[in-house]
């Protein structure tokens, strides 16, 4: 089951919309890479009152793990648009985050991509 899985995960890789998903959660991965910049963003968390963990990377050779970075993303989104607002003026990576961010479509995919994950892991789970 696992194996079927993770060959449509690989088809769908090819769809421009779930490959801006993969792109934009492996993004943010390696913003927040830095001890620096992650202690930054858990200060902000505290601030904004929202449970933090530490971003999660999207390994892409299985599509169960797309779906805990997907929630840590969604928990996490006003803080991390907050971050990219206040880190656009001086950090390219910043400004191409937000945009992404801001991304309706983007955005929206992504909660049904999320759907679809978490229905392949409960079948999975009971496979």
């Amino acid at each position: 089951m696992a194996q079927h899985t993770n060959l449509m995960m690989q088809m769908l890789s090819h769809i421009l919309v779930v490959k801006c998903i993969e792109d934009l959660l492996q993004s943010l991965y390696f913003f927040f890479h830095s001890p620096k910049k992650h202690l930054e963003f858990l200060k902000l968390v505290g601030l904004m009152k929202v449970k933090g963990n530490k971003i999660l990377q999207n390994v892409k050779t299985c599509c169960i793990n797309l779906l805990n970075p997907t929630k840590w993303f969604l928990s996490m989104y006003m803080p991390l648009v907050a971050k990219m607002v206040e880190d656009s003026p001086f950090l390219m990576a910043a400004q191409l985050n937000f945009k992404l961010l801001c991304d309706v479509d983007l955005f929206i995919s992504l909660f049904c991509l999320m759907l679809m994950l978490e229905t392949i892991h409960g079948l999975i789970k009971f496979a």
